[in-house]
């Protein structure tokens, strides 16, 4: 399949909201994408950058004019890119570094079919948004990142993820991160947003590529246990029951006269036990449930809901 040879001339715009970072991050050797690369969205990382070294305010007060002076900067070797596997069984790049995927990326099967995949495994309420104009194509991607406020002060770096012509993946490490602090609170949200713009010429016609990520960050109490309660017509309960927070099965099947859920969760609060209540009816197509994961993050456990007719 022939493509067109296409000059690109990219802007890249950058917005820190709330930024309260008390680390220092030595990032590595600055990377710049090449020419004719896309922006497809990026690699999320915590602590530090890809490819990067963090000090905590404490060590860098502590050292001397001569160690500030000699402290090491990481180089890949590659320009400050940093590419990752593709696993033609599982359909995923992989980049081989602790961190979670939120990007737009083309899967190539073979020379004649070409798809769009949304990567990002821990993403929650994640939404993209695709339009192809004659004069601009526009991609925009927003999502959530749950994580337990036991994980204290967390500075968050987005990563610039860029696409090749020829189907490969890089990251560029990131600039400065967006700290949260270590109020043990539910609810705060940071955010940040990255966006590119890029001129493309096709065939001697000029084509505008816009390409913006969202990403928001809110803590979230530890789910310790999961309530669910069948609720009949009359409001009155047909079945009650309790589960490890991830446990409840893939499929969910109600009793006949269950009309609709309401799932308790039950979370381990600054103050004690905290409980939250969601309702689930037969507008919905599955219970959604949270649970931590062993990296402090919150993922949401998806059960299908197989309503008798």
């Amino acid at each position: 399949m022939m493509k067109n040879k296409r000059k690109y001339l990219s802007i890249i715009i950058l917005s820190l909201m709330l930024f309260t970072g008390c680390q220092l991050a030595l990032e590595g050797k600055a990377g710049e994408s090449i020419q004719g690369d896309r922006f497809i969205g990026v690699f999320i990382t915590r602590g530090s950058s890809i490819g990067s070294t963090v000090y905590k305010d404490t060590e860098i007060e502590e050292m001397t004019e001569e160690e500030l002076a000699n402290l090491p900067i990481d180089d890949n070797g590659s320009e400050g890119r940093f590419y990752a596997t593709f696993s033609k069984e599982d359909k995923t790049f992989d980049f081989n570094h602790e961190g979670y995927s939120f990007f737009s990326v083309e899967i190539r099967e073979d020379e004649e079919l070409t798809y769009t995949a949304l990567l990002g495994e821990v993403i929650s309420d994640s939404s993209s948004h695709f339009s192809v104009g004659v004069d601009e194509e526009k991609t925009e991607l927003e999502g959530t990142i749950l994580y337990s406020p036991e994980q204290g002060e967390v500075v968050w770096y987005l990563n610039r993820v860029y696409q090749e012509d020829d189907g490969d993946v890089y990251a560029l490490p990131s600039g400065p991160g967006i700290s949260s602090d270590d109020r043990t609170e539910e609810g705060s949200v940071l955010s940040q947003w990255q966006e590119e713009v890029t001129t493309v010429t096709e065939n001697g016609k000029s084509k505008t590529v816009r390409t913006n990520v969202k990403v928001n960050f809110v803590k979230m109490f530890k789910p310790e246990m999961i309530v669910v309660f069948e609720m009949d017509e009359n409001s009155q309960v047909v079945s009650e029951k309790e589960y490890e927070p991830g446990e409840l099965p893939e499929t969910y099947k109600p009793q006949s006269e269950t009309e609709y859920f309401i799932i308790e969760t039950h979370k381990k609060g600054a103050d004690g036990t905290v409980v939250t209540r969601e309702i689930f009816d037969k507008t919905n197509e599955s219970l959604e449930t949270f649970y931590e994961r062993e990296d402090g993050i919150i993922s949401v456990n998806h059960s299908i809901l197989e309503w008798t007719e």
